[in-house]
């Protein structure tokens, strides 16, 4: 625990360590103020952490890709290509 001074322009500094930090101040009770620091999501990717069930899937893509576990089926990039080509038309 720390002891600042809030200037003379109401601002009070946490240090460097959290420059650019994006915090919530909850001063909701006059004795005390708490500040919590945040992570934002954007509104467009909201959907993920509200869907369990993609979240889930994502996170297991992703343990799996960094363990170096691949689908047993590879995609058919010629095929693809072909179907690119069809499209383009």
């Amino acid at each position: 625990m720390t002891t600042k001074t809030i200037d003379e322009r109401g601002r009070l500094t946490l240090g460097r360590e959290f420059a650019g930090c994006t915090v919530v101040v909850d001063d909701s009770d006059p004795g005390r103020i708490l500040v919590t620091p945040m992570k934002l999501v954007p509104a467009a990717e909201a959907w993920l952490y509200e869907n369990k069930t993609a979240l889930a899937m994502l996170r297991r893509g992703l343990a799996e890709s960094k363990a170096g576990i691949v689908g047993q089926n590879p995609p058919d990039l010629n095929a693809d290509a072909e179907l690119a080509k069809l499209l383009d038309d």
